[in-house]
């Protein structure tokens, strides 16, 4: 065999080694980009993810039901009937259960989901048109924005049973725990301000004037700050220092910004812009939005996925999940 042969036939040889190599690699998707849609049932709203199992729920209010999503795979693996009207919810990571409010046909309570049978467990009343859910870490309740009352209650993860009621402004939707404070911080979106609440006590402790319709909230734990999502006229997002209760910085976005959700992976906040039919996303070190990404149209809910990285927007306009690659 001559030199120029054995060169050519290593050459190949090199080439097939590549080719095999990059026909094995798992696909590298960009960031920032739609990788999936998925679709639910009719209106969906809020969305959660169960650290536990992987899924993620989402409420569907307009036909009264939860879609589970499962987070490998991106289908719909069941869907779970619940009271009318739900909206929005939260996981207790000590119980393994998904707490979905439901205000609609005058419904007023919180179906409690175990996220191992994937089956209601327990239904519990609260106050008038329950909105936003959030889980307190360090006391085991969960925390529910009542709309109509004006109040929040407050269900004990241990018993299911409300334990309290806290006046807050006028109409809450909102609701979002600092782990590092150990506040619950509550969107009041009648009057334009933001509840933070001592757990410790049960009891607000300050009220926050952000911009107008305050609704979507979410905590950092990068920087200890809160995100407010300012829908209707203000079209902003609120940056809330947890240490001193004051607004640190006011983003513009895009759009009627509803639903806010952080990445700890890449400690950005991406924040669902319903009439632009996009999601922004703000890098939280410098509090500015680098870029914006087309989901579905109405996007209103969003939750990260910690197991997978991904950011789930439910869009409201065609009943369907849009999956970002973070």
């Amino acid at each position: 065999m001559t030199k120029m042969s054995i060169v050519n036939r290593n050459l190949a040889m090199v080439a097939l080694t590549a080719t095999m190599i990059l026909s094995i690699m798992p696909v590298a998707f960009a960031a920032n980009r739609v990788i999936a849609t998925i679709s639910v049932q009719f209106g969906p709203e809020g969305i959660v993810f169960d650290s536990t199992n992987g899924d993620l729920y989402v409420a569907n209010d307009g036909s009264s039901t939860v879609s589970v999503i499962n987070g490998v795979t991106n289908n719909v693996i069941t869907t779970i009937s619940v009271a009318a009207g739900p909206t929005f919810g939260a996981f207790d990571s000590d119980n393994g259960n998904v707490y979905m409010a439901s205000g609609g046909a005058s419904a007023n309570v919180v179906s409690v989901i175990s996220g191992t049978s994937n089956t209601v467990t327990a239904t519990i009343a609260v106050g008038i048109n329950p909105f936003g859910v959030a889980f307190d870490a360090a006391n085991g309740n969960i925390y529910v924005a009542d709309a109509g009352s004006n109040s929040v209650s407050v269900i004990s993860g241990a018993n299911n049973a409300v334990v309290a009621t806290i006046p807050v402004g006028s109409s809450p939707v909102g609701v979002a725990f600092d782990s590092s404070n150990g506040f619950v911080y509550v969107t009041n979106e009648g009057s334009n301000t933001v509840s933070a609440i001592n757990t410790a006590i049960n009891s607000v402790v300050a009220t926050i004037t952000v911009q107008m319709s305050p609704f979507g909230i979410a905590f950092d734990s990068s920087n200890g700050n809160v995100y407010v999502a300012n829908s209707s006229g203000a079209t902003s997002v609120s940056v809330i220092d947890g240490t001193s209760n004051t607004v640190k910085t006011t983003i513009p976005i895009s759009g009627n910004p509803i639903g806010v959700a952080f990445d700890s992976s890449n400690r950005h906040v991406y924040v669902t812009d319903e009439f632009a039919n996009q999601v922004s996303v703000i890098n939280d070190r410098g509090n500015v939005v680098v870029a914006t990404v087309s989901v579905g149209p109405m996007p209103l809910g969003i939750a990260f996925d910690s197991a997978n990285g991904n950011i789930y927007v439910t869009n409201g306009g065609d009943s369907s999940v849009s999956v970002i690659h973070g």
